[in-house]
């Protein structure tokens, strides 16, 4: 069985089917695009059994391609949130069909929760063969931890791919996790710290350099990258945050003064549809910019 984009290009080529006992059936096959990376996709029917165990793979990974190549949208899942196609409220579920974008979302399952920074390397490798087919934008969005993994690999795909257009669109993101932060947020009221991840991993974490101010330091200037966040300043976490980051040319900071907490906060921006607005409103401007450039030259 080979599964294919809308445009007809072979993506995953499933080759190996097991069935268990309890009727559970798992299909596992190779992602096409990019053999070099060895990732192998899972087609698990757990839903189906209420006894099947929890799905083995850390990284869950959804895409649709095919359609306009004005941008490719790529979401983050935030914490515990895996995607199951169904809910429209939290997570951009409908991010995709409301904008007509080709799109990859990724969602980390593991325990305790590492804000993908580990598989950061294998994402943007997975992403470079895509966005080679073409795409004149990558436009990441992600709420908390979803939204570090968007400015981090944004960040990166921006340094990897200087001559691309990069735009994340976050909300209430976290933007390091050096013990620091963690100290910070310990000493913040217990209703409002966003702060995910163990201690150990926090520890484990210090000297990586993924801290987003790091990343940023070490972006060229001619890199083409903007993030821009909204976030709850009346939350002292949020603004924490945020803090660390708006001194960077490349963030345009949004606030709202919700002073709720974190997850509230998130869902109160969610609501309001302010991510959704603001990338209608920068393809919008693409769009008139290509028009005005396209009656230029015919007027020559």
């Amino acid at each position: 069985m080979t599964f294919h984009a809308s445009n007809g290009v072979a993506t995953t080529r499933f080759t190996e089917v097991t069935r268990h006992d309890n009727g559970r059936i798992v299909i596992a096959g190779d992602f096409m695009l990019a053999p070099e990376l060895e990732l192998r996709f899972i087609l698990d029917s757990m839903r189906a059994s209420a006894t099947a165990p929890p799905a083995p793979q850390r990284l869950n990974v959804a895409m649709s391609l095919g359609g306009s190549l004005d941008a490719l949208l790529v979401l983050f899942n935030s914490i515990g949130r895996p995607f199951d196609g169904r809910d429209t409220r939290w997570e951009f579920y409908d991010l995709p069909r409301c904008l007509a974008l080709d799109h990859v979302r990724f969602a980390e399952r593991v325990d305790p929760a590492r804000w993908y920074v580990d598989q950061a390397d294998t994402i943007c490798a997975m992403l470079a063969p895509i966005i080679r087919c073409g795409y004149r934008r990558v436009v990441l969005s992600g709420l908390s931890s979803g939204g570090f993994a968007s400015l981090m690999i944004g960040t990166m795909l921006s340094q990897r791919h200087p001559e691309l257009a990069v735009d994340s669109f976050t909300i209430n993101p976290q933007t390091g996790h050096a013990p620091a932060h963690r100290a910070v947020m310990a000493g913040l009221p217990p209703a409002i710290p966003p702060a995910v991840m163990d201690d150990a991993t926090y520890t484990a974490y210090a000297g990586r350099g993924d801290e987003i101010s790091e990343l940023l330091e070490a972006l060229p200037r001619t890199a083409r990258l903007t993030h821009h966040v909204f976030y709850d300043h009346d939350n002292p976490a949020e603004r924490y945050y945020v803090d660390l980051i708006r001194r960077f040319d490349q963030v345009v900071a949004t606030p709202y003064r919700f002073g709720v907490g974190h997850m509230s906060g998130c869902l109160a921006l969610m609501e309001r549809g302010v991510v959704h607005d603001a990338i209608m409103d920068m393809l919008a401007a693409d769009q008139a910019a290509a028009c005005a450039s396209s009656s230029v030259f015919k007027n020559r």
